[in-house]
């Protein structure tokens, strides 16, 4: 996805350089992103609308279905789309000798499914969590994981 959510610790860059804090920072920084992945790239529960078996209301046809990790299903059970596996495409990068850590998904429909400006009414009403969403209200946590860590090193 093209969107970038950011946590943002301030003023540590001038004490980390006095206190020797980078390496404890680092791995927490990238613990931290190990666990935002985690949660991202986690699938709601199914339901009937990943199930052969559906008709329409309106005209009471047989309906395709969607199988996670595999794809798009006609009525007949031919599969016609190919899944780009949303939920392992999830990746992280550091970068600026590991004081900024970037998680991605380069799946061509990940914004439809997870992005705040871009998701599909359909998949918020199926429990698809935002990037957005998953910064906001686990972020909070990452920075808990980091003081933690970094308090170790002052508590000896």
């Amino acid at each position: 996805m093209s969107d970038t959510v950011k946590i943002e610790i301030k003023g540590l860059e001038e004490l980390g350089k006095k206190l020797n804090i980078w390496p404890a920072f680092k791995a927490a920084l990238k613990a931290g992103a190990v666990m935002l992945k985690g949660r991202v790239s986690k699938y709601p529960p199914g339901g009937e609308w990943n199930q052969p078996g559906r008709y329409s209301l309106k005209t009471h046809r047989k309906m395709g279905w969607y199988v996670r990790g595999r794809g798009g299903y006609s009525p007949s059970g031919k599969l016609v789309t190919r899944s780009e596996t949303l939920g392992r495409r999830w990746t992280q990068k550091t970068e600026d000798d590991g004081l900024t850590v970037r998680i991605g998904n380069n799946v061509s429909y990940g914004p439809f499914v997870q992005d705040r400006e871009k998701q599909a009414r359909f998949h918020a009403l199926h429990g698809w969590r935002t990037v957005q969403d998953v910064a906001e209200q686990d972020g909070e946590e990452v920075k808990e994981l980091i003081t933690k860590e970094v308090q170790k090193l002052f508590d000896g």
